[in-house]
């Protein structure tokens, strides 16, 4: 194997390996998620937010954790928001209205940490995908090139 062919398989397999851990580690929190103890909570927001095409639901909650009044934004593990074109960010602000009671699940380990839909979910699995399909192409090309 020549050089230039060490330089292309250390610059993808590197970083798609640390997007492997990433989305591992994200994974297994999603996991724990679901035996994370769950509190009463109420919506105290529940919106859509229009950036251009895209669409993001911001929905936030109140709830009780280690004797303090917290807020969560989260709708599961993972980033505070996702934006999406078309309905989806309505049909998620549907299911969440403002003062409506609902079941937050709180990380044991950080209370300010919450979601309201604990477990993984399909968005999970796309770090460890691209990670995949990324080493996948590499060790072709590194075979191709041999």
């Amino acid at each position: 194997m020549n050089r230039s062919s060490l330089i292309v398989l250390a610059t993808t397999v590197v970083p798609a390996l640390l997007l492997l851990v990433w989305g591992v580690r994200f994974i297994r929190r999603a996991r724990a998620s679901l035996d994370w103890p769950v509190v009463a909570g109420t919506i105290t927001e529940s919106r859509v937010l229009r950036q251009g095409n895209t669409r993001s639901p911001r929905v936030s909650y109140g709830y009780v954790a280690a004797a303090r009044p917290q807020v969560g934004y989260r709708l599961w593990v993972g980033p505070r928001s996702i934006s999406a074109s078309g309905p989806w960010a309505d049909r998620v602000v549907a299911r969440y209205p403002v003062g409506a009671a609902v079941q937050v699940a709180v990380d044991p380990n950080d209370p300010a940490y919450a979601v309201l839909e604990a477990g993984p979910r399909a968005i999970h699995w796309l770090p460890v995908a691209v990670a995949v399909l990324f080493v996948a192409v590499t060790g072709f090309m590194a075979v191709i090139a041999i």
